[in-house]
C-alpha cells in the first residue's frame, strides 16, 4: 500500500518542480544498461563513482512508477533482470556503464537480503501496473535464495539474517531494516504467513524506547543507537505497505523525533533526521520517511517541522535532492550529490497515494475535498509529469479529513492562492499549469479571480487545449462573470485566444457570445488567416447559440445592430453582411426578428423575411 502525500500541509514550491526531479533522474539512467547512476557529480576517486547500488535501482523503479512513467520504470526493471543471477539474487552494486559487478568496496560485492528484497518488491509493484508476468517471475525467483537465511523461533516468529559477504560466506548479523522490507515483500507476494512471522519478530525487537537495529550475531541484539534511525520510521511505512496497522509499529517514533538535527543553510534553520547519529547532518531519505510515517500516523503537526527542509534542499533548476548535508565529511554526514537515494523517496511519498483510491469517496464533489476530486478525475489515466505537478500542487491545502477541510478551508485556501500566484510568474509552463489547476480546485471566488486574470495573459499556446478542457468543465457562475469582464479588457487579443473563446462560446451564454462576435468582427488583423478564423468562430458560435439558447439570438442581433457601419473598414462591412446572412441560414423556421440591422441582405427564411418587412 502506498504512502500519503508529503505536502498536505507543506510548501507548494517544492512539489511544483517534481517533474524536473523526474527529468533529472531520467538523465542518470544509462541507456545501454538500464542502470541508474546512484550519485551524480562524485569525484572520480570516490568508490561509488559510476556505480549503481541496486537498492537505488529499486528506489528508482518505484519513483517512476509513482509518477506514472511506466517506460522508465520498465527500462530500469529490465536492466535489473539482465543482471539477476541463476540463484535468483543480485549483487549489491554494478558498474553503471557496463553492468559488470562493482568491486571498489567489499560491500558492493555482497548479496544482502535488504537490497535483494527491495528490488524484488519494486518488481512486484511494476507487475501490478503492467500485468507483465516476467517481473513477478523474477521477484519469485528470489524466494529459494532467501530461504537459506530464514530462521524460525520457538515463539512462532521468524526473521532473515544478513545475506552473503563478498566471499560467499553468510553474514553473521541481522538487520531490522532489511526484515521490515522483507515483510512488505512477502506480503506483496501473498506469503501472509511469513509476513506475519516477520511482523511478530519485529515487535520482539523493541528496546527501551526504540526498535533495535538488529542482531550483532545469532540472537544477540545490537543496542547501538547510532544506526537505528531508519528502523523507526520504516516500521510504520512498511507496516502500511504490508497491509498491517501502522499504529502497532509506532513504538520508536518519539525516540526518533528526539534525534532531529539542525543545520543552518543560507540563514535558514533546517530540521532533519541523520543517517547515523555520530555523523550528524540531514539525511534526505530518512527525513522524507519520517514525514511520511508521521502523516500515516496522523501526527501532521510533528511532520510540519521537517517540510521546509525538503523545500529548501531541492535544487530549483534540476528538482533533484542531495543525499545528505550538514554532517561530518563524506557519507552519510555530508554527501551533497544528486541521487535517487534522496529524490526517489520524496517522489514516491508525494505521489504514490494515487493508487489508494478504488472507489469514489464521500463528499468528493467539486469544492469539497480537492485531493479526492483530483483522484476521481485522473485515476486510471495515463499520467505524465504535468498531471503529477497539477495533482501535487492542488493538494497543498487539503486536510486529512473532510471535517478538517471544511473547518480550515478559507484560511488554507488563502495561503494556497498566494503560493499559486507566485508560481504563475514562473517561466516553466508546467509550473504555471499546475498553479492554474490548483486555483480551479480551490474553487473559491478569490481563486477564480486569480485564474481569470492569468488566463487573459497566458501566452503559451500549448496550454490552450488544457485550458479549453477546464472551461468546458466549468459550471460556476463566478468564473463566467469574470470571463465576461476579461473580454472587455482593451488589451485582450481575441485572435490569440481563439480556441479558448470558442470553448466559451460552447457554453451557449449570449452575454459571452455577443461581445466575442463583436470582438472578432472588429479585430484589426487584416491577414487572410485572421479573416478565416473570425468567420469560423462566428459561424460556430451561432450554431451553438441556435442549438442551446435560441431565445438569446435576438440579444446577440441587437448587440450587432449597435455597430456603426461608418466605423468599419470595407472588409469589416463585408464580413458583417456575410455574418448576418449566415445567421439567417441557421435560424429555426419559426424564428421571428423583433428588430434587424439594415445593412445586410434580407434573409431567405420566409418567416424571417415577413418579420423584416413588417418591421420596415
Amino acid at each position: 500500500m502506498p504512502l500519503p502525500t508529503l505536502i498536505r500541509f507543506g510548501p507548494l514550491s517544492m512539489i511544483a518542480y517534481i517533474s524536473r526531479t523526474l527529468e533529472s533522474m531520467a538523465k542518470q539512467i544509462n541507456p545501454d544498461t538500464g542502470l541508474i547512476s546512484s550519485f551524480e557529480g562524485l569525484p572520480p576517486k570516490d568508490p561509488s563513482h559510476g556505480i549503481t547500488w541496486m537498492f537505488n535501482q529499486a528506489q528508482s523503479i518505484d519513483m517512476f512508477l509513482a509518477a506514472g512513467d511506466i517506460t522508465h520504470a520498465m527500462e530500469l526493471a529490465d536492466g535489473a533482470l539482465a543482471l539477476q543471477m541463476a540463484v535468483g539474487s543480485w549483487q549489491n552494486a554494478y558498474i553503471t556503464a557496463t553492468g559488470k559487478p562493482a568491486t571498489n568496496l567489499e560491500e558492493q560485492q555482497r548479496q544482502t537480503v535488504g537490497d535483494n528484497v527491495s528490488l524484488a518488491k519494486s518488481l512486484l509493484n511494476l507487475t501490478n501496473r503492467t500485468d507483465n508476468i516476467k517481473y513477478r517471475d523474477a521477484a519469485e525467483r528470489l524466494l529459494p535464495w532467501l530461504d537459506q537465511f530464514w530462521h524460525t523461533r520457538e515463539d512462532g516468529s521468524g526473521y532473515l539474517s544478513g545475506g552473503f559477504d563478498s566471499n560467499g560466506n553468510k553474514l553473521p548479523w541481522t538487520s531490522t531494516e532489511n526484515n521490515l522490507r522483507a515483510m512488505a515483500y512477502y506480503s506483496r507476494l501473498g506469503s501472509t504467513e511469513k509476513a506475519n512471522q516477520l511482523a511478530k519478530w519485529i515487535q520482539s525487537m523493541r528496546g527501551h524506547s526504540y526498535y533495535y537495529a538488529g542482531y550483532i550475531t545469532d540472537t544477540i541484539v545490537n543496542p547501538d543507537l547510532n544506526k537505528a534511525t531508519d528502523v523507526q520510521f520504516l516500521a510504520v511505512v512498511m507496516a502500511l505497505e504490508a497491509g498491517l496497522n501502522p499504529q502497532h509499529f509506532e513504538f520508536g517514533m518519539d525516540w526518533l523525533l528526539k534525534q532531529q538535527t539542525h543545520v543552518l543553510l543560507n540563514g535558514n534553520n533546517l530540521i532533519g533526521i541523520p543517517r547515523h547519529l555520530d555523523a550528524g547532518g540531514i539525511w534526505v531519505e530518512g527525513t522524507t520517511g519520517t514525514i511520511a510515517a508521521l502523516q500515516i500516523l496522523g501526527r501532521d503537526k510533528d511532520a510540519e517541522l521537517f517540510l521546509l527542509t525538503l523545500q529548501l534542499l531541492q535544487d530549483p533548476s534540476s528538482g533533484a535532492f542531495p543525499a545528505a548535508i550538514g554532517g561530518t565529511p563524506g557519507w552519510p554526514g555530508t554527501f551533497p550529490y544528486s541521487s535517487p537515494e534522496a529524490s526517489g523517496p520524496v517522489v514516491v511519498a508525494s505521489l504514490d497515494q494515487l493508487t489508494l483510491l478504488t472507489e469514489a469517496p464521500p463528499n468528493s464533489q467539486k469544492g469539497s475535498t480537492p485531493l479526492l476530486v483530483l483522484l476521481n478525475r485522473f485515476i486510471g489515466d495515463v499520467w505524465n509529469s504535468k498531471v503529477w505537478d497539477i495533482f501535487t500542487v492542488s493538494t497543498v491545502y487539503a486536510s486529512s479529513s473532510v471535517e478538517d477541510y471544511n473547518k480550515n478551508h478559507r484560511q488554507a485556501a488563502k495561503k494556497s492562492i498566494q503560493v499559486a500566484q507566485k508560481m504563475l510568474s514562473d517561466t516553466d509552463s508546467e509550473v504555471r499549469q499546475a498553479a492554474m489547476q490548483a486555483l480551479i480546485d480551490i474553487n473559491t471566488p478569490e481563486s477564480w479571480e486569480v485564474f481569470i486574470q492569468h488566463v487573459s495573459k497566458e501566452k503559451d499556446y500549448s496550454l490552450h487545449a488544457w485550458i479549453i478542457e477546464q472551461i468546458h468543465l466549468i459550471q460556476n457562475p463566478t468564473i463566467l462573470k469574470g470571463l465576461r469582464t476579461m473580454l472587455k479588457e482593451k488589451n485582450f487579443d481575441a485572435l490569440d485566444y481563439y480556441d479558448i473563446l470558442l470553448a466559451l462560446a460552447h457554453q451557449g451564454d449570449s452575454d459571452i457570445i455577443a461581445p466575442l462576435i463583436e470582438m472578432f468582427i472588429l479585430s484589426s488583423d487584416e491577414k487572410e488567416t485572421a479573416h478565416e478564423v473570425r468567420r469560423l468562430f462566428v459561424t460556430v458560435a451561432f450554431e451553438v447559440l441556435v442549438k442551446k439558447a435560441p431565445r438569446n439570438l435576438q440579444k446577440v442581433i441587437d448587440k450587432l445592430s449597435q455597430i456603426k457601419t461608418k466605423t468599419l473598414t470595407p472588409t469589416q462591412q463585408k464580413e458583417l453582411r456575410d455574418l448576418m446572412s449566415r445567421i439567417c441560414k441557421k435560424l429555426p423556421n419559426n424564428f421571428e426578428f423583433a428588430s434587424i440591422p439594415n445593412y445586410f441582405t434580407p434573409p431567405a427564411n420566409p418567416s424571417a423575411v415577413n418579420s423584416v418587412q413588417q418591421a420596415a
